[in-house]
């Protein structure tokens, strides 16, 4: 006879709930920051958001004080000493479940890339985000001269010869403004599933496009248990 869940061969043993995230900073000699907040009709708390410190070379974190039953959004961000903060993720959504005895790897993924483009003539704002089979969906936000100009989510408008997504962004740069875009991946439809990973690009406008690679930044993967 098979003996109930919560029953063990050695005994009855507590179920151990929380949420798992596998971490993959960027930058693995930076520690991750998180923040988590409770979900209030589907949105995050922000006036009760709490800071988690994960140290670097940690690829797991698991919120063991996350309430049975509650439901919360988090969010990461590198941190290290004598480095301005690097920008959060989006917030992703998460419950509180019964956390396997083992918790399962979960791989980064290495080739997530996007470009930023602003087209000279007309200042329009486009991203070609590379392909990448794990990826089946992209969230977007562009702002422009520090202030929040457009957001969005899906996939392609159309998509060149090397299954690269073009998306229109609908923003116009004017000359010698700086435009900052962050993408984050997402392995399932419509913004679901793990956050592969989240990354910066910023451009200046100056009536042709001038890139200063030494303003990206990447957040690296980020994964999910249960999920």
């Amino acid at each position: 006879m098979a003996l109930p869940a919560s029953v063990q061969a050695e005994g009855r043993k507590p179920r151990a709930y929380g949420v798992a995230f596998g971490l993959f900073p960027g930058d693995a000699t930076f520690a991750v920051v998180v923040e988590r907040a409770p979900d209030v009709a589907g949105a995050p708390d922000l006036a009760s958001v709490e800071r988690f410190h994960v140290p670097p070379g940690s690829p797991t974190w698991v919120d063991h004080t996350a309430a049975q039953g509650a439901a919360y959004h988090y969010r990461f961000a590198h941190v290290r000493a004598g480095y301005q903060d690097g920008r959060f993720t989006p917030w992703f959504f998460a419950r509180p479940d019964i956390l396997p005895p083992t918790l399962p790897v979960i791989p980064p993924e290495p080739n997530l890339d996007f470009d930023l483009y602003v087209d000279p003539v007309g200042g329009a704002v486009w991203l070609v985000v590379n392909g990448s089979p794990r990826v089946h969906s992209v969230r977007w936000e562009v702002t422009l001269d520090g202030t929040f100009a457009s957001s969005g989510s899906g996939v392609a408008v159309n998509t060149d010869d090397e299954g690269d997504a073009e998306i229109a962004t609908g923003v116009i740069a004017t000359p010698a403004s700086e435009v900052s875009a962050t993408v984050t991946f997402y392995e399932g439809p419509d913004g679901t599933g793990a956050i592969l990973g989240t990354l910066r690009r910023r451009v200046r406008h100056d009536g042709a496009l001038v890139a200063d690679p030494t303003l990206d930044e990447d957040n690296g993967s980020l994964g999910i248990v249960p999920g």
